[in-house]
């Protein structure tokens, strides 16, 4: 079966699309913050994975992962983009820092390993799976500041789809 990344494989859903995956003779490139939970996984599932710590919302650190993606396991047929974070709480709340996180870990990571994944497979063809949430197109009480984050990743793939659309990717 073919090579496949997954981002945020360190918990979650992208922990739960990993074990599928694996379990469906698929290997996996497992990204994610922290690498003891990538290394849980790799004790667990053996060869067919590997764990890639990295921060996805930043260019040199996505460049890295991916290249150490790539030389693991060749060119992904499927990229899933799972990472993410969510801060929750009435406005006026939100530390600057808390702003930044949700929006590097949500946003920012999103339109990196999308242009990362174009530039590895986009001539070649292949899949960009992005994981958002029903906050991306229902606002909600309490959650402002994610839901902001998941809009404009929905804005940036919904032009990255028309950007791409006679393309293989």
């Amino acid at each position: 079966m073919g090579h496949i990344i997954v981002t945020g494989a360190g918990s979650g859903l992208g922990r739960a699309l990993t074990i599928g995956l694996v379990e469906r003779g698929h290997r996996v490139s497992m990204m994610g913050r922290r690498y003891h939970k990538l290394q849980e996984q790799e004790q667990r599932l053996g060869s067919a994975v590997v764990g890639i710590a990295a921060d996805l919302a930043h260019h040199e650190e996505v460049e890295m992962a991916f290249g150490a993606a790539v030389a693991w396991g060749g060119l992904p047929s499927l990229v899933i983009h799972c990472a993410g974070v969510g801060e929750f709480g009435p406005v006026g709340v939100y530390t600057a820092e808390q702003v930044r996180r949700v929006v590097e870990s949500n946003l920012v990571s999103t339109i990196l390993v999308a242009q990362q994944t174009v530039r590895l497979i986009g001539e070649r063809g292949g899949v960009l799976a992005n994981v958002l949430s029903s906050a991306a197109q229902v606002g909600k009480a309490n959650e402002s500041l994610y839901c902001a984050s998941k809009w404009g990743m929905r804005g940036f793939l919904e032009s990255l789809r028309a950007e791409l659309k006679d393309s293989p990717l």
